[in-house]
């Protein structure tokens, strides 16, 4: 019989000796031989099969080299191994639960990649999944990012990486894009127009032109190096954020949706608001504004300009105010006689040396309920007088004899010439105000026989004296 060794056809050389002397040849003819003839013809045929034996055990090969490589080219390359785990571990997405993400997988996959906090040094592989619609990958040790062939993208959110930038120009479908806390010192936004939201805080970037992205609500650049931007043609903004930045000025007059303006810590020393109808709130602390008109602003719910050089802050166009802060300036009198001082919750003017009456609309209500907002030298009365005063170039000095006194109290100016309906006020030690009367020829005549005995003040404009009441 025929036998096989070592993977090639063999014959034993006794089983040649007992082949008949009759066989059928190669090419179909039966014919006689002898026994050495039949040998040469077995030799031939032994060598022929263990060529074609060979030759197919090599196509086998082949064939199944290409098989494996077309097997591993279906998998998706994913070298941070964190990164693959979360994706694995994501049924979602590794729909045959195998320890690969496929590309077919990948490409099948319409929902969000999130990865935030995770620790993950490479995104490679994320361009596989061409249809998700959002990638968040903030917190991570990210240093670039692919998302070129991720055209389904509507939010990117990466805040808290290293990178120094990013290609978003196939993402025209971008909506929402944070990437506060990088290094970023480019940025084209052109080819995002549906661009909503822009988050780019804390960055060293120095320039950025938003002109493309008209339907901009939201933007925040605040801690970057920009020093001038032109939002003139984003009508549609909510938010502007600029603050700790090295801009001198800015140009809101085309924003007139604009709910929110934040620029602390600038180099503004201006602001013209009266575009700005919806503005509700208005963050100018620590800048260099000398004066501040809020009065087409009726909407304002908070103020906080701390750490300016503000004179005078008059809120009386503002009845919805909630809450303001306004220390450490200049000032020398506050207007918030707006018809609804009970919508007020908080407001805070310590540090403003030359301050004293807060004009409110009433001062009895104002003593009860905002006793603790104000220091002892400050008090609240239903008419301050600031109209008159201001534009005063020294503080008037007065005399008040006798004092004390019992039925009338003689006040004399002794350096300024004021109107002769310049107020005189009078109030008790709680901030009440107790009595009025004008100024005639620089002089006044204060009756106080109706007064209990106590101390009381006299106030015109922002210099106050004291006199008792006997």
């Amino acid at each position: 019989m025929l036998k096989t060794c070592n993977g090639y056809l063999g014959l034993d050389i006794i089983e040649i000796a007992f082949i008949p002397l009759s066989i059928k040849t190669l090419n179909g003819f039966s014919q006689k031989t002898t026994p050495i003839n039949l040998a040469e013809k077995l030799k031939k045929l032994y060598l022929y099969l263990n060529f074609y034996i060979m030759k197919t055990k090599i196509l086998i090969i082949i064939l199944a080299i290409g098989i494996l490589k077309s097997i591993n080219a279906q998998i998706v390359n994913i070298p941070d191994t964190i990164f693959k785990a979360i994706l694995i571990a994501n049924s979602n997405i590794n729909t045959n639960g195998d320890d690969e993400i496929q590309v077919s997988e990948a490409e099948a996959y319409t929902g969000d990649v999130n990865v935030n906090y995770s620790n993950i040094y490479d995104l490679t592989g994320i361009e596989a999944f061409i249809n998700i619609t959002s990638l968040y990958c903030s917190s991570n040790h990210l240093t670039n990012i692919d998302v070129s062939n991720n055209i389904e993208l509507n939010g990117l959110y990466f805040k808290y990486n290293h990178l120094t930038s990013i290609d978003v120009s196939n993402n025209v479908n971008l909506k929402y894009l944070y990437c506060d806390f990088n290094q970023l010192t480019n940025i084209d936004v052109s080819n995002n127009p549906a661009l909503i939201t822009f988050e780019l805080s804390n960055n060293p970037i120095a320039s950025l032109d938003v002109s493309n992205n008209l339907l901009l609500r939201i933007l925040n650049f605040e801690h970057t190096h920009i020093t001038n931007i032109d939002v003139s043609n984003n009508t549609e903004l909510l938010r502007f954020n600029c603050g700790n930045t090295e801009m001198a000025s800015v140009d809101l007059s085309n924003n007139v949706n604009l709910e929110s303006i934040y620029c602390k810590k600038t180099q503004i020393t201006s602001l013209d608001l009266s575009a700005n109808t919806a503005l509700q709130q208005l963050i100018l602390d620590s800048n260099q504004f000398t004066n501040l008109d809020l009065s087409a602003n009726h909407n304002l719910l908070y103020l906080y300009c701390d750490y300016n050089l503000l004179t005078y802050l008059d809120l009386s166009s503002n009845p919805n105010i909630l809450e303001f802060f306004c220390s450490n300036n200049e000032l020398t009198g506050i207007n918030l006689k707006n018809g609804n001082n009970a919508e007020l919750d908080f407001f805070r003017v310590d540090y403003n040396l030359n301050l004293d009456c807060i004009q409110v609309d009433d001062s009895v209500y104002s003593s009860d309920h905002w006793w603790n907002f104000i220091n002892n030298e400050q008090y609240y009365s239903e008419n301050c007088n600031y109209e008159t005063v201001e534009n005063i170039n020294a503080k008037p000095i007065f005399e008040l004899y006798p004092n004390p006194a019992k039925n009338n109290v003689q006040l004399v100016m002794s350096n300024a010439q004021l109107s002769k309906n310049t107020n005189v006020f009078i109030y008790d030690v709680f901030g009440h105000e107790v009595g009025r009367t004008f100024l005639l020829d620089n002089k006044a005549t204060i009756n106080v026989e109706h007064l209990p005995r106590g101390v009381y003040f006299v106030r015109i404009g922002s210099v106050t004296k004291t006199f008792v009441k006997m």
